[in-house]
């Protein structure tokens, strides 16, 4: 019935020239799909899911997530490094950085997402990608998981104002417990107003490692997650020789120039 339906939408309504034309259109993903990502002659297969929203609709509608950040990425491996995704959502930077660099450690603690990111990796043969279905915090348990269906991105541990939230409860580890002797030489982090327990909760690991650390800021998040001020992880940078880069601004921070009111991306480098 469902199939003599949509014929006679496709005929009567649509039309069969419109119907043709959006299903070539590639600003519209239809529901799931194999997409490649063409980057650096390099051509990638990812699993695109329109439920999971943003970023799977900007890679097929733009071709790719985030250019500018993955660029910048790329700058800073070689075939000697490792690089640690937290928060690897359906794994766009792991999957194209993961033929520059010696290993991926991955990190993602929705079951659905890490599943289409886990689909992603066989689909490329990549043997050095190591996911996990863990979130990264400052010590091992399970917690609830604020995890926004049809935006997995923005999902979260922050409480948030839904009046129907879909509460999961997900695994946390640290980063010395999963990858004690492994270097850390690039981390890139985006985890919704998690990002002070994940610094802070794992500072000595950091501090043994000095890697360069891709990471969102919201203050905003920062504040209602509760574990720590606003600057407190800016602070722990310039307190332990590292610099941060405001893309924002454009420029290297001084303690005086962090802004507690605005989102921003930061790139974190120890200073040599």
């Amino acid at each position: 019935m469902k199939t003599l339906q949509l014929i006679y939408n496709v005929i009567f309504k649509e039309g069969i020239i419109a119907f043709i034309q959006r299903k070539r259109n590639i600003t519209f993903l239809d529901s799931k799909t194999i997409f490649t990502i063409k980057y650096r002659n390099k051509d990638t297969k990812i699993a695109l899911n329109r439920k999971f929203g943003h970023v799977d609709m900007k890679i097929f509608r733009d071709g790719i997530y985030e250019k500018d950040i993955v660029d910048d990425i790329f700058d800073e491996l070689d075939e000697t490094k490792n690089l640690i995704d937290i928060g690897a959502n359906i794994g766009q930077h792991s999957l194209l950085m993961a033929p520059y660099c010696k290993n991926v450690y991955s990190f993602e603690p929705i079951p659905a997402v890490y599943n289409q990111f886990k689909e992603s990796i066989a689909l490329n043969h990549y043997q050095n990608i190591h996911l996990f279905n863990t979130a990264i915090g400052d010590k091992k348990e399970s917690q609830p998981f604020n995890y926004v269906t049809n935006h997995a991105g923005t999902s979260s541990f922050v409480k948030r104002d839904d009046p129907n939230p879909n509460i999961i409860t997900v695994q946390i580890d640290t980063l010395e417990n999963i990858l004690k002797d492994v270097k850390m030489d690039v981390i890139k982090l985006d985890v919704e107003g998690y990002e002070s327990v994940v610094i802070l909760g794992n500072k000595e690991k950091i501090l043994q490692d000095k890697p360069v650390i891709f990471m969102e800021y919201n203050p905003d998040w920062i504040e209602r997650e509760g574990s720590a001020k606003t600057d407190e992880v800016f602070n722990f940078f310039l307190d332990n020789e590292f610099t941060v880069f405001s893309r924002n601004k454009n420029k290297i921070l001084s303690r005086e120039e962090l802004d507690t009111k605005g989102q921003d991306n930061w790139i974190v480098k120890p200073i040599l």
